[in-house]
């Protein structure tokens, strides 16, 4: 078959199929030259000549005695070829051995021939004019024929064996870097071969090139080939190094006396090493000669990092041993062990062969740090990009996040903050009331506190009677509460009475209790009180409360030097008199008055020993905030609750990455949080102690892994966990409907019978001021979405047949011709179920959904027109 050449579409080459025949032919052994050798050769001359034969493989003939043998069949018949084709297996071997023969007396003195390609070198411009002459006097009589085009003598820039030479060293073919640059990913395992082959052949150009083509490698073995994500990532990385170093030149070293010293720069990663030969008089300035990679085997990359970094010099002395034998040099590299590499008194076996191999060398070994090894950037910071590590490493660095103090308020009880200590042993105070859990309301400004106890099953209106008995009759009306994410806190009463009575209500950050840190520290120190005076049956902490509160509001603050209850009446309370005598005493008073003393006394010592010394730097266990808003972080999973069954110390330590899409210029951070941890009520603001750093992943460095957990971070009740609050219902004499807001964001309308069970009831009947259901007015209330209205009267529907139905059960609707979930059909026994007649989403008003719904009075034949579908009275059509 003839095609045209790539290079020159004018001309035919053919195309012969000789597989069959090559696997029966002999093959023939003639070693290639050395390119390298080859191209250092050339460079280090003035002048060059560059000469290609025409046709180079057809000017050699067949032994009239093989004719026959090359026979080929065609559909016009068989063709026999009196000259060699490329196809032939031997072709390469034998023009070289030929070319060899010819010109051996003058290859490597001022010439080389490698295949077709004749390349002449020299310094003077008179003898390399003779020589030119002298081998064409040659080609002449052997009845060589070259090809005029390609005919490049004396000139300034020549193109040998892929690369460019000319007066500032080796470069690469542009044209073999724009090929690589367009190359697309291959699709077999024939055609990645390929690919490697021709950027393995740029190796010595480009720096590190052989570490990023390890991870494609292992695809050339006896596996499955499949192209991923991280081969994709390794193949792009390939062609842009190589387009990073399309105008990088290559020097040749100056052996000469009084040259500039020449440096081997070294380094390692965690897959491959590589290294550097450059001249100069400082190694960081100076020009690079070659550069070496290597991938590391499975056996090698289990090596200590001593013997790794021992390596990387090794395997580049060796690979460049014609450039460094017999020459002085120095090893530059940042393991700083190596230093005394020669002076090592114990060895390993391996270490001493390799010492003996080292020894042939003449170097001294120079340490630099890290940082300055400007050369072994990428190779040393791979692990950044390493998303599987960093979501199952634990964290042991400073936390992020400067703490930042709140704001000043200007007077006392400006600002409180408010925290529940829950649950506790049960405790009756001197009425034999029953309490379980201790209200901490703090003063931001003096850190003046009042303990009140209440009981866990209070709910935000009760919650909001103790605050105004405790801290509106003796402070007033605070303008900011500060409190974490309680469900009293978020209720809808919560938000609801504090907007109307102008009170702004801050809430601290996800799983960040240092927001309210004031309440926190109050509770460690009313806890540690609670330890030292309480009974060891923990029932009687109720009775407790009123010294333990005196005692704290009574002791002298560190900061300040004065007590809270001068910071706040300009005055100290008086306290008990101990020493006081009574003529007259009766026993009961005395007993009773001792037993005061003592639970004040204890409540004194308590405080005093409870004081710890205020840490004045306490940022020096953390450090600032790196992020920005649009950075993608990973969210620490310590505070998540697992499914049960599962283990918090196997699961992931990290989940993400999410988008930070707020900075709250205070180290908190808004998450683009997914919607099924939104659906769960996790709250998307976070502290930045609880983010992590995220790298772009570049998974190319770990071909292969993959993520094997997958993060599910369950609930205990999700049902209570999903739902957020009740916001609207509507209700007729026989049904309910209530409009829920999920935490996820959305709203669906749920019966009566879905929602019985939740607190969330409660909580709106106490917001809109009834105490049951029965007592909710009949009405009607207009939806804005008819395909709420839909899905409310179908959750109504499918209630009626199913006796607890779940929440959140999904309804699935058809795209235009109705639903997939009809409705059951009705009798007469049943003249309150939902008739669906016909509904699409191309239905117009003249031609109206009519259905027949629970709260229309049949006897009294009602209408409505609810957002503009048409609810008839349908009782006649049927």
């Amino acid at each position: 078959m003839f095609i045209p050449k790539p290079k020159n579409p004018t001309k035919l080459q053919i195309i012969v199929d000789l597989r069959a025949r090559n696997d029966n032919t002999k093959k023939m052994a003639s070693p290639l030259l050395d390119i390298q050798a080859i191209l250092n050769k050339v460079a280090a001359h003035k002048y060059h000549t560059m000469m290609d034969l025409d046709g180079a493989y057809e000017q050699l003939r067949v032994h009239s005695n093989h004719v026959d043998w090359t026979t080929v069949t065609t559909p016009d018949g068989n063709l026999v070829s009196l000259v060699v084709q490329q196809g032939d297996c031997n072709t390469p071997a034998s023009f070289q051995a030929l070319m060899n023969h010819i010109f051996s007396s003058y290859i490597r003195r001022f010439m080389y021939v490698y295949l077709d390609d004749i390349v002449m070198f020299l310094n003077s411009l008179a003898e390399h004019m003779r020589h030119i002459k002298l081998i064409i006097d040659i080609l002449k009589q052997e009845k060589l024929y070259l090809s005029k085009p390609k005919l490049q003598i004396l000139a300034p820039e020549i193109d040998i064996l892929g690369h460019i030479v000319d007066e500032n060293g080796i470069k690469m073919d542009p044209n073999k870097v724009d090929s690589i640059a367009n190359w697309k990913p291959p699709t077999s395992r024939e055609l990645l071969h390929r690919f490697l082959g021709a950027c393995g052949y740029l190796a010595d150009d480009v720096d590190r090139l052989c570490v990023s083509m390890g991870h494609l490698s292992p695809l050339m073995g006896k596996v499955p080939f499949w192209w991923s994500f991280t081969e994709q990532c390794a193949f792009e990385d390939i062609k842009a190094k190589i387009a990073e170093g399309r105008d990088f030149h290559r020097v040749l070293l100056n052996y000469n006396e009084g040259a500039d010293p020449i440096w081997l720069v070294t380094n390692r990663c965690a897959t491959g090493i590589g290294a550097a030969i450059i001249q100069g008089r400082d190694w960081k300035s100076s020009w690079v000669a070659a550069f070496y990679s290597a991938k590391l085997n499975n056996a090698q990359q289990n090596y200590a990092i001593y013997e790794i970094e021992l390596l990387a010099g090794l395997e580049a002395m060796c690979h460049y041993q014609d450039m460094l034998f017999w020459v002085h040099f120095t090893w530059v590299m940042d393991h700083k062990p190596l230093i005394h590499l020669r002076n090592q008194k114990v060895l390993s076996w391996q270490q001493a062969c390799w010492m003996e191999k080292l020894n042939k060398f003449d170097f001294m070994v120079q340490y630099v740090p890290e940082v300055d090894n400007v050369l072994a950037d990428t190779l040393s910071q791979i692990y950044k990009a390493d998303k599987p590590g960093t979501v199952v490493k634990p964290n042991n660095q400073l936390l992020y996040g400067l703490l930042n103090p709140l704001e000043i308020p200007s007077y006392p009880w400006q600002m409180i903050g408010i925290d529940f200590i829950r649950p506790l042993p049960i405790s009756k105070d001197w009425n034999g009331t029953e309490f379980n859990t201790i209200v901490v309301i703090t003063d931001i400004l003096t850190s003046m506190v009042h303990l009140v106890p209440c009981q866990s099953t209070y709910k935000a209106k009760q919650i909001a009677e103790l605050v105004f008995d405790e801290v509106y009759k003796r402070h007033g009306l605070p303008e900011h509460i500060i409190s974490d994410w309680d469900k009293l806190f978020t209720s809808i009463f919560w938000e609801q009475l504090h907007e109307l009575i102008g009170t702004k209500l801050k809430l601290s950050s996800a799983f960040h209790p240092q927001t309210d840190g004031a309440t926190e520290r109050m509770n460690c120190t009313m806890t540690q009180c609670l330890h030292q005076c309480i009974s060891s049956n923990q029932r009687d902490w109720v009775t407790k409360l009123p010294a333990i509160e005196f005692a704290i509001n009574n002791a002298t603050a560190e900061a300040t030097g004065y007590t809270l209850f001068f910071l706040n009446y300009r005055h100290i309370p008086r306290s008990f008199i101990w020493n006081s005598v009574s003529e007259v005493e009766y026993l009961g008073v005395r007993t009773y008055l001792d037993k005061l003393k003592g639970a004040v006394m204890k409540a004194h010592n308590s405080v005093i020993a409870s004081r710890v010394k205020q840490v004045r730097d306490a940022n020096w266990q953390r450090r600032p905030s790196p992020f920005v808003k649009g950075d993608l972080v990973y969210l620490s999973t310590k505070n998540l609750t697992l499914p049960k069954g599962l283990a918090h110390k196997l699961a992931l330590k990290y989940i993400g990455p999410y988008k930070i899409i707020k900075n709250f210029n205070n180290n908190t951070y808004r998450l683009d949080l997914p919607s099924h941890l939104k659906a769960r009520g996790m709250h998307d603001s976070f502290y930045a102690s609880l983010l992590q750093v995220h790298v772009p992943n570049n998974d190319q460095w770990f071909p292969g892994r993959q993520e094997n957990q997958v993060a599910d971070f369950g609930i205990k009740n999700q049902h209570k966990w999903a739902v957020d609050k009740i916001v609207a219902h509507s209700r007729n004499s026989k049904h309910t409907l209530f409009k829920t807001h999920w935490k996820s964001g959305d709203q669906t309308w749920l019966n009566y019978k879905q929602v019985v069970k939740l607190d969330i009831l409660t909580d709106y009947l106490d917001t809109i001021g009834q105490a049951s259901v029965e007592e909710l007015s009949l009405d009607i209330r207009v939806c804005n979405d008819e395909e709420e209205l839909i899905s409310a009267m179908i959750n109504l529907m499918t209630s009626d047949e199913t006796e607890e139905s779940n929440i959140g059960e999904s309804m699935s609707f058809s795209n235009s011709t109705g639903f997939k979930n009809s409705p059951a059909k009705t009798t007469p026994s049943q003249p309150t179920d939902i008739i669906l007649i016909s509904y699409s989403n191309t239905q117009t008003p003249s031609q109206p959904l009519k259905m027949l719904i629970p709260w229309l009075n049949l006897e009294h034949k009602s209408y409505a027109n609810i957002s503009g579908w048409q609810i008839a009275d349908i009782s006649q059509e049927f």
